[in-house]
């Protein structure tokens, strides 16, 4: 009877460390799942701080795309001048929600002379 309960031990303590493995999995996911979330938010972020270049009223548009040899702009039309936008992901992103949005786009250069 000592037998089979050394082996019921053994048994219930390789449950124990079995469960323990899987919580740590479980913890190892969440926290992945924690740190996508994160990277989803801080890139909500970035976009929210050009969503003003499709959203912008209809007419007349501030904001227009410009298509010069081989590189589409985003052209304020009031500064005069390509809005700068670094992350080409970003740019990419911005260019397909303004499209998206109706946005027009030319290679015609959208702004005034320069004085």
């Amino acid at each position: 009877m000592s037998t089979r309960t050394d082996a019921s031990d053994t048994s219930s303590t390789s449950d124990a460390r079995d469960t323990s493995d899987t919580s740590d999995a479980v913890e190892v996911l969440d926290a992945v799942d924690v740190m996508d979330g994160l990277a989803a938010v801080e890139a909500m972020d970035v976009m929210k701080r050009y969503a003003h270049l499709w959203q912008g009223p209809p007419y007349p548009r501030r904001w227009v795309l410009w298509d010069t040899a081989g590189d589409v702009l985003v052209f304020d039309r009031d500064g005069n001048c390509p809005v700068d936008i670094d992350d080409g992901a970003v740019r990419c992103e911005v260019l397909r929600r303004m499209r998206e949005a109706g946005v027009p786009e030319s290679d015609d250069y959208p702004g005034r002379p320069c004085a």
